[in-house]
């Protein structure tokens, strides 16, 4: 299987739409820019900051720009999580890099704002820095974009970032999907072999077991397998895990938002009303015995009124938080337990 290469990921058409939505989001340019160091300093777009185009028009300018892209894009392919670097006008660039195959193929470029509002000091260092005399002109319309430059929030800030890494990733597992689907020719035993994991995914799966399936020596059907597809059978068996898993959450988040969506707003009337039609020997049997269930147990005995049991792991701490909304309501769940329960599972889900 042959990875794209950085001048295919540019022509998806998707880049152009991010570009243009991450843009009207957040105010500030974004561009996909290839793995490594570049030669020359990168712009980024139609949507670059006017004074970083100003300041780039300078030898001392460009300069600076370049060694801080430089230095952003060799931290970025260092680490998994979005990177930031402040250049010398005291603007910051972040950064977040597309893995596609486990090899570092390209970053998504951002930046050119400001964390602080900038000082007229600031504006004279910068200049001063430049080591060149500007006519009055330059120096006016250098002044107006150097203040008229965005400044970020530290929470506009982080969600920048994460909006960059969360592209990436998809950007990753989109030209990952895409390099499958566009193999020239694959060999019937990879064919085979690729549908017996896949029809496989959730039982045990070992080599011994996929190469009896094929009919075939082990150390031919490595090389083949690793020759065709550019991965192991073990990595392949786990992306095919992943997807299946991830296919399965989307499916239980659109069931689970749909359902309490439509029941939120009545939520708190609705469970007072079944509350009050709850078996009466529920509760004299409680009001007997005085004992007190824990979250686990009162987990246990709701659990199954709607659905097979859910594990504490399975969602998050927030998600949870969502679910028992839907669940005080389908179960008749009372105030109290519906409590427990949700202590119960935000404890055990482990995030």
């Amino acid at each position: 299987m042959i990875l794209p290469a950085f001048d295919d990921l540019r022509r998806l058409p998707v880049i152009t739409f991010y570009e243009d939505a991450f843009h009207k989001a957040t105010g500030v340019p974004s561009k996909l820019a290839p793995a490594g160091e570049p030669p020359q300093r990168l712009d980024l777009g139609p949507a670059e900051n006017p004074i970083c185009a100003l300041l780039s028009g300078t030898p001392g300018g460009c300069a600076g720009c370049l060694e801080s892209q430089k230095r952003l894009l060799r931290s970025v392919g260092k680490g998994q999580v979005a990177q930031q670097v402040s250049c010398f006008a005291g603007l910051t660039d972040a950064a977040a890099q597309v893995v596609i195959g486990g090899e570092h193929r390209a970053a998504l470029l951002s930046g050119q704002f400001f964390r602080r509002q900038p000082t007229e000091r600031d504006f004279k260092l910068v200049v001063q820095m430049l080591g060149a005399n500007r006519c009055a002109e330059w120096e006016q319309t250098s002044r107006r974009a150097y203040f008229e430059t965005r400044v970020v929030t530290a929470e506009r800030f982080e969600a920048v970032l994460q909006l960059l890494g969360v592209f990436g990733q998809y950007l990753s597992e989109l030209a990952m999907r895409q390099a499958i689907a566009c193999a020239e020719y694959e060999p019937a035993l990879v064919v085979n072999a690729k549908q017996f994991v896949q029809s496989h995914a959730e039982e045990p799966i070992t080599l011994d077991r996929v190469v009896e399936h094929v009919h075939a020596s082990r150390f031919y059907f490595c090389k083949l397998f690793k020759k065709v597809t550019g991965m192991a059978l073990t990595e392949y068996v786990a992306r095919v895990r992943v997807e299946k898993a991830k296919t399965m959450l989307s499916d239980q988040a659109a069931l689970v938002y749909a359902s309490s969506s439509a029941l939120v707003a009545g939520a708190d009337s609705s469970a007072e009303t079944k509350r009050e039609r709850a078996p009466k020997a529920e509760a004299k049997a409680a009001k007997k015995t005085h004992k007190k269930f824990t979250g686990a147990e009162l987990y246990q005995m709701h659990c199954n009124r709607c659905h097979p049991e859910r594990y504490p792991t399975e969602f998050t701490s927030a998600q949870w938080k969502t679910l028992l909304t839907h669940m005080r309501v389908r179960a008749n769940l009372p105030a109290s337990r519906g409590k427990e329960i949700l202590k119960y599972m935000q404890e055990e889900s482990g995030n």
